[in-house]
């Protein structure tokens, strides 16, 4: 008799084993989920806070390889005429072909599927064909792959393909995960468009304004050369005269050095040299220019002058940094032919990581910043503002700073220019602390909130938990939270909030965070325990102003 535990054993057995296929092929595919979606992740992080493209394309095709497990890997970009693709980061391929080896776009090769949605040709051997048309897959004995399109903002980038030198089949979970990675390239890609076309724009502008600061120098060095022919003559008269021709040659001299500066300036504007000079005192020089500032601005345009006390100093030499705010003047004179404020200031700023990344790849360090705003309207005004703008641009570049621009339609405009501080001295005494305050911060930046957040919370004051901004501007005109300091932008605040909140929570000390000057701001926003701060701002500036308006 047969032992029917026996008799089963068999089939028990294949049973088993087949089991054991399957949960051991289910592992694997748990393992290259998870390689994947690792990935995914490594280029989501990537394309949030690398600022290289490129570093983003060569983790791509990495990762890639890795997690598909093919020969090669490939991002290629798409040429301006469309007849090639060249290979912008890759895995696998021969030396030097990175950034210079191209796939002909024709019909019937890989690159030919560069079309929005649908996929490149090439899955199992019977690509052959396929890619025997591109000498560079040829060369590396490419007979599969897959490629998907690389999107585009108004066309694609280009393709993105794997590729392997024995056949093989890729599944639509392949494909799934090649287009999701496609599109993180794309967005990097895209970016990367619009960083040079910015800079195209910029360069364009640059050259027209060097174009009309060349004009304006050449009528100036015209002037100065009839001074000089005009001396000459006097000098030699007061020669022929025998009396001593002391006027006449120091006429000549001071316009040799105006004219000397002028084409220093040009130079400079150009791009080829930096203006050499001793450290400037900003306030000094400011100070010396008031009376010349007044004279440009005219009499129906009030001019307020805010120095700043122990002012660091910078590099520029005085005769750049007096010609620009001249020509500041000017434009903001053009910018107000019915008269308005004009508002020179002079501070301190020291930036970390954390708040010169708020200001879109500003270094971080200490700089001395010079803010020149005024309350034109930009619809009447935006034609004159080319020269002042390139001559700020200028400064910032040849001197390693920066500068920022903002305007409001019918509040104004501010000019910043941050240049470092060559010679900074002792570190001031930090600001008093808080003393449990509690404060609630309504910034529009999430990094610049959370950055203030952090400032005020490990200084002493005791911060609340904002919520979205527009339900917790709500609670806090129906008096919720009871806060006692209130850190909000200037615009967001607005005159009517201000107003409501000064007439319902008297107690309320308010920080509006501003792109414009107080000086320039309306009336409204200005008043008892309020202050107004300059963004960006740093540590110091933040913690003195909450201990001003807390008293």
């Amino acid at each position: 008799m047969i032992d029917p535990v026996d008799g089963d054993r068999p089939g028990m057995a294949r049973g088993s084993a087949t089991d054991a296929l399957r949960e051991a092929g289910d592992r694997v595919s748990s393992v290259r989920r998870a390689e994947r979606h690792a990935v995914l992740a490594d280029l989501r992080r990537r394309a949030l806070h690398e600022r290289d493209p490129q570093a983003l394309m060569d983790a791509a095709a990495r990762g890639l390889r890795d997690a598909l497990s093919v020969d090669l890997t490939g991002v290629h970009e798409l040429d301006a005429d469309g007849r090639s693709l060249l290979l912008r980061a890759g895995r696998g391929w021969q030396p030097d072909a990175v950034g210079r080896a191209r796939i002909p776009v024709v019909e019937g090769s890989a690159g030919a599927a560069i079309v929005p949605g649908r996929l490149g040709a090439g899955i199992e051997a019977v690509a052959r064909d396929t890619f025997s048309g591109s000498v560079l897959l040829r060369t590396h004995r490419v007979v599969g792959g897959v490629s998907v399109v690389i999107p585009g903002r108004a066309s694609p980038f280009g393709m993105l393909g794997v590729y392997t030198a024995t056949p093989r089949a890729f599944t639509e979970e392949d494909c799934g995960f090649l287009q999701e990675v496609a599109e993180l390239v794309g967005a990097a890609a895209t970016r990367e468009r619009d960083q040079r076309a910015h800079a195209c724009a910029e360069r364009s502008h640059h050259v027209a304004a060097v174009g009309q600061m060349a004009s304006v120098i050449a009528g100036e060095l015209d002037g100065l050369l009839g001074v000089i022919a005009g001396s000459t003559r006097r000098a030699s008269q007061a020669a022929a005269q025998r009396r001593e021709p002391g006027p006449e040659l120091e006429s000549i001299a001071r316009a040799a050095e105006r004219a000397g500066d002028l084409v220093r300036e040009l130079i400079v504007a150009g791009g080829r040299e930096a203006l050499p000079g001793d450290p400037t005192d900003l306030n000094e020089l400011v100070r010396d220019e008031l009376g010349i500032l007044r004279t440009i601005a005219g009499e129906s345009v009030v001019l307020i002058g805010e120095l700043s006390d122990a002012l660091w100093r910078m590099a520029p030499s005085r005769g750049e940094l007096e010609r620009m705010l001249e020509q500041l003047t000017r434009d903001a004179r053009a910018a107000m032919p019915a008269g308005g404020v004009l508002a020179i200031s002079t501070d301190n700023v020291a930036l970390d990581d954390a708040a010169a990344a708020e200001q879109d790849g500003a270094p971080a360090g200490r700089f001395v910043r010079l803010t020149v705003a005024d309350t034109g309207s930009e619809r009447g005004a935006r034609s004159a503002r080319g020269l002042g703008d390139a001559l700020v641009r200028t400064a910032a570049r040849q001197f390693g700073g920066f500068a920022r621009t903002h305007a409001e339609p019918e509040r104004g405009r501010a000019v910043r220019l941050y240049l470092p501080a060559v010679a900074p001295g002792a570190p001031a005494a930090p600001p008093a602390a808080g003393h449990g305050e509690t404060a609630l911060v309504l910034l529009e930046q999430p990094a610049a909130a959370a950055r203030t957040r952090g400032i005020l919370s490990g200084n002493g004051y005791a911060v609340s938990p904002a919520g979205g901004a527009d339900a917790a501007t709500a609670a806090l005109e129906r008096g919720e939270p009871a806060a006692e300091l209130l850190v909000i932008d200037a615009e967001r605040a607005g005159d009517e909030l201000v107003a409501r909140l000064r007439a319902d929570r008297p107690e309320l000390a308010l920080i509006l965070v501003s792109a414009l000057p107080a000086s320039i701001l309306p009336p409204a926003r200005q008043g008892p325990r309020t202050a107004v701060l300059d963004a960006p701002f740093d540590t110091a500036a933040l913690l003195r102003s909450a201990r001003h308006v807390l008293g």
